[in-house]
């Protein structure tokens, strides 16, 4: 633990500076001789001289955030809101950044969709091959004095709410509405925000396979090691896969070997699996089925396509019947699932 300090620094050079002088602070709430009144002066004081440093280019604004957001807040009448303000007024004062050219780094009032223009340094989109789930994007934008990555699902096809996500993400952000051309909800999404998805070269897609794709992955897998059976009895015994010669466009799968998949990939029931094959057209509909055995029981099955999985059958395989991995003592849920 460092030292703690008499005095504060007149300006920070560096952030292990900034933070070292938080112990400044620390001894000044923790002095007998220091009043109610006289807390908010301390806070004040850090924080002008994060603004001054911020202002002549020592710090940047998520460092300066870093260490303001560290100041107590607990047993005092101030929260991390005041830190803020305190902080944007103090830039103010001190003012913003330079460039070497001597123009400052934060442009107020630019229209948004210039602003993303201007900033976007990298936009990063991944797609998920799930139905149910929407694709991210990641908005990477460098202003000069922030660098920070803004993450949206579809609400950057609003602009206020892409605007507001923005502003919520940096410090110093002043934008003003869309060009005229943009201004209603329709201009804005298709005339600039998804063109500008569609055609810049900045934007990178990047495909990641789901949890229910990656389910029905391992269902397919775990069936193309196994052996189908054109008698059902045979087929529960040994590996849960039964062909009926009647119709042999289909195959069923005993449930049981279903929801292990489900439950291995974090699932607490199969209906997500049957929800994502209807929706890629392999099944409609209802799929659990229930066959009656010999032995009078009435376990329930999976009717999926043939073609689903490249499922071998009893005369062109010669192994024994059954699998190391997937035996039938293996399967779980019980006889009737």
């Amino acid at each position: 633990m460092s030292t703690n300090l008499q005095s504060l620094s007149s300006k920070f050079e560096s952030l292990d500076e900034a933070r070292r002088n938080l112990s400044w602070v620390e001894t000044r709430l923790n002095d007998s001789s220091t009043n109610w009144a006289e807390y908010g002066d301390i806070f004040r004081e850090y924080i002008g001289v994060l603004a001054k440093s911020f202002s002549e280019g020592n710090l940047d604004a998520s460092e300066c955030e870093e260490c303001y957001s560290s100041l107590p807040r607990k047993n005092y009448p101030f929260n991390l809101s005041h830190y803020e303000e305190w902080f944007e007024n103090s830039v103010q004062t001190h003012g913003h950044p330079q460039t070497s050219a001597g123009t400052a780094i934060w442009q107020e009032g630019l229209p948004l969709d210039m602003w993303i223009d201007e900033h976007l340094e990298k936009l990063t989109i991944t797609k998920y091959s799930d139905s149910n789930m929407q694709a991210k994007h990641q908005w990477l934008f460098d202003t000069g004095s922030e660098r920070q990555i803004v993450e949206t699902n579809l609400h950057h096809n609003s602009a206020s709410e892409f605007e507001k996500a923005i502003d919520g993400t940096f410090i110093f952000v002043e934008i003003d509405e869309p060009t005229e051309k943009y201004h209603s909800s329709a201009a804005w999404k298709r005339q600039f925000i998804r063109p500008f998805i569609n055609n810049d070269q900045r934007v990178k897609v990047v495909s990641r396979p789901g949890p229910r794709t990656k389910c029905i992955e391992a269902l397919k897998d775990m069936l193309e090691v196994r052996t189908a059976y054109f008698d059902i009895n045979r087929a529960d015994d040994a590996d849960g896969i039964f062909i009926d010669r009647v119709d042999p466009d289909w195959m069923y799968i005993r449930s049981s070997l279903i929801t292990h998949e489900a439950t291995e990939h974090g699932f607490n029931n199969t209906e997500p699996i049957r929800t994502e094959l209807e929706f890629r057209d392999i099944v409609d509909g209802k799929v659990s089925v229930q066959k009656r055995l010999s032995d009078g029981r009435n376990p329930r099955w999976w009717k999926l396509p043939r073609d689903f999985a490249d499922v071998t059958t009893e005369d062109e395989d010669s192994t024994p019947a059954g699998n190391e991995r997937f035996g039938r003592n293996g399967m779980s849920g019980d006889a009737n699932e």
